[in-house]
């Protein structure tokens, strides 16, 4: 999304599968201006080496929510302690955030009760 191009591209399938394994991603083609915490998150995840690479998204998430928490503070710590870490202006919302809820015990399950779903919070 960075780059506005595939990092692994190819006429077919194959060809793409083989260049994940084979080639490693153009990094010239991220923007100099992306956050060396983002440049760094990149790495990690299109590494070979999957023993260096994350293991799931939530992991990148952990990272990225790291990532922002340590720029709040700095932020906070430049405006003498009073300031707060703040979307810029006209950028989009974060989007429904979600959490598992078990359904509730009250109310005759429909169907065969499940252990559980999805829901949005909020």
């Amino acid at each position: 999304m960075l780059t506005g191009t595939r990092a692994f591209a190819g006429p077919t399938r194959t060809d793409v599968l083989a260049a994940i394994l084979q080639r490693e991603p153009d990094w010239t083609r991220v923007p100099a201006r992306a956050p060396a915490a983002v440049q760094k998150l990149l790495r990690r995840c299109l590494t070979k080496d999957r023993r260096d690479r994350l293991h799931d998204v939530a992991d990148a998430r952990l990272e990225i929510e790291s990532v922002l928490a340590d720029a709040g503070e700095e932020s906070r710590a430049g405006a003498g302690g009073r300031g707060a870490v703040s979307r810029p202006t006209g950028s989009p919302s974060p989007g429904p955030r979600w959490r598992w809820r078990s359904p509730p015990a009250s109310s005759p399950p429909a169907r065969p009760r499940s252990p559980g779903r999805w829901y949005p919070s909020g």
